[in-house]
């Protein structure tokens, strides 16, 4: 229910009351014949709510009781408790202040719900008293059309898209919150002005004229526009443009609605970009050898994967088993490959812990001690994207780019998909060499470590002469500390190059151990 403040409270003299009777009669016998033309709902009510005057096309609207039931009744008697309780408080306040009151009225009908504008006002009467007057207008399809109207205007308001409208001649009359929001004009800025003030110049003027012999024949026009910002930086909208018709279909105006599509735009453009950079990785890796060693294949990787927009360098790195980290490719764009190093200790534990997470990007920072600081600071590097090299899942090292954008930028992120496929033909190419290594590696590493610490001791099994029941001799067997099973350990060294090692060791530490055992009997 929408309410209207009161009027300005009339003065009232008691003191004039008897004379002001016959004035007040004759007033009343006016005010009673023309509400008995009007087509409005008319009323009088007594100081304690009670109906003393309806006309007829109170009971023409609400289609309910005849005239001669109304009078003496209350609101009470005639409709449900809660609206006769909001009435009933509207006409005291009328009587104690004297005041006009005028607001919007749901009221219940035989038909639905109905709208009313209700007007409310103080009435001397023929007693001396103050009597309640009231007028009540339908207004139930006006209100419908204004509801519509409103939650037209509020999904206008909220779309993300930019809506602007002009007249006949190209001025604007409304843009919505979306438009303020993309270009960073106020509403108060633009309206009266025509969109021109948008014009980038990157478009012709034919451009604009197809637009405008389209709209003003009637027909809808679709097409991208890059415009300018208030702040003079260029943006890309997908703008559909219709003209605005009245009733008769004479056009009285256009309508613009208009989707920022700058970095949708861009994406494709990137997308496009990346997909050839993936054909020359294909051609490249269709031109490797067989004979290529790692290092080969992982340098012209990186001579490829440098290609990328806005990127400065790329390096693949492999995690050792000593748990440090050493380059196996690196290349600058339009420089001379540097010089392959390895990765002090700290540094290569960061890279290899978070490696277990998936790619990553970063911000660039200066380490110190590390070999290619100078080198990256001058190509004027900002971020590091890196993506991790596995073979059969097992994390085996690192591609990085080194790029000039910052992290927060969309051309940095984007790049990170396309390295990713990158790692994983890295890993595809140079995995199984790089695990060979890797496992020989540790093998060896293991072998010579139990070698070194005489991680074993001897155990000896008699052998018995059943016939007689006595020892006649022992077998020595071999324990290791990890109490692992001996045969995989033994075949191990074996493939490693360090059988006979093992076999030596555990054979000399049998044979001490020998001399403490009982002679046979």
């Amino acid at each position: 229910m929408e309410r209207e403040a009161p009027g300005p409270t009339p003065k009232r003299a008691a003191g004039h009351a008897a004379a002001t009777h016959a004035p007040v009669a004759a007033a009343g016998e006016r005010v009673r014949a023309f509400t008995e033309q009007a087509q409005v709902a008319a009323f009088v009510k007594d100081r304690k709510g009670r109906y003393v005057y309806t006309n007829p096309d109170m009971f023409a609207l609400f289609g309910i009781q005849p005239r001669s039931d109304w009078r003496g009744k209350t609101d009470a008697d005639i409709w449900p408790p809660d609206l006769a309780a909001v009435l009933g408080a509207d006409d005291q306040a009328v009587v104690e202040q004297g005041a006009f009151r005028a607001f919007r009225q749901a009221i219940p009908l035989s038909d639905g719900l109905h709208t009313f504008l209700v007007m409310k006002f103080p009435l001397p009467s023929e007693r001396g008293q103050i009597d309640v007057a009231g007028v009540g207008v339908d207004i139930t399809e006006q209100a419908q059309t204004e509801a519509e109207r409103d939650r037209l205007a509020a999904a206008i308001e909220q779309v993300a898209e930019s809506v602007i409208v002009t007249d006949r001649d190209g001025s604007i009359t409304y843009v919505n919150a979306a438009f303020e929001r993309v270009t960073g004009y106020r509403r108060i800025e633009v309206i009266g002005q025509n969109p021109r003030f948008l014009k980038s110049g990157l478009q012709t003027p034919w451009f604009y004229d197809a637009m405008w012999a389209a709209i003003t024949n009637g027909l809808p026009w679709m097409a991208d526009i890059v415009n300018r910002r208030k702040d003079g930086s260029l943006f890309t909208e997908e703008a559909v443009i219709s003209p605005i018709r009245e009733a008769s279909g004479a056009i009285t105006g256009f309508m613009a609605v208009k989707r920022d599509v700058t970095e949708e735009r861009a994406l494709v453009q990137r997308s496009s970009q990346l997909a050839r950079q993936r054909t020359l990785i294909a051609e490249m890796i269709r031109g490797l050898r067989a004979a290529d060693t790692p290092e080969a294949t992982a340098q012209a990787i990186c001579r490829q994967v440098v290609t990328f927009t806005g990127v400065k360098a790329a390096h693949i790195s492999l995690f050792e088993l000593n748990g440090s980290t050493s380059l196996i490719g690196f290349v600058v764009g339009g420089r001379p490959d540097p010089p392959l190093e390895k990765v002090s200790p700290r540094h290569s534990q960061r890279l290899r812990d978070r490696s277990g997470d998936g790619p990553w990007i970063e911000p660039w920072v200066k380490l110190p001690g590390y070999a290619y600081s100078e080198l990256l600071s001058g190509l004027g590097v900002h971020s590091v994207a890196y993506a991790p090299v596995r073979t059969d899942r097992q994390l085996i090292g690192l591609l990085a780019v080194h790029a000039e954008g910052s992290v927060e930028e969309v051309s940095v992120a984007e790049v990170l998909p396309a390295l990713v496929e990158f790692a994983d033909l890295a890993g595809a190419l140079i995995g199984r060499d790089v695990a060979q290594r890797t496992e020989v590696g540790r093998g060896r590493d293991r072998i010579s470590s139990v070698i070194h610490r005489g991680a074993f001791h001897p155990v000896f099994q008699p052998i018995v002469d059943l016939a007689s029941d006595s020892i006649v001799g022992y077998e020595a067997l071999t324990r290791f500390a990890d109490a692992g099973d001996p045969e995989p350990l033994f075949a191990m060294a074996a493939a490693v190059g360090l059988g006979i090692e093992l076999e030596t060791a555990t054979l000399r530490a049998a044979l001490a151990a020998a001399e403490d055992l009982p002679s046979s009997t």
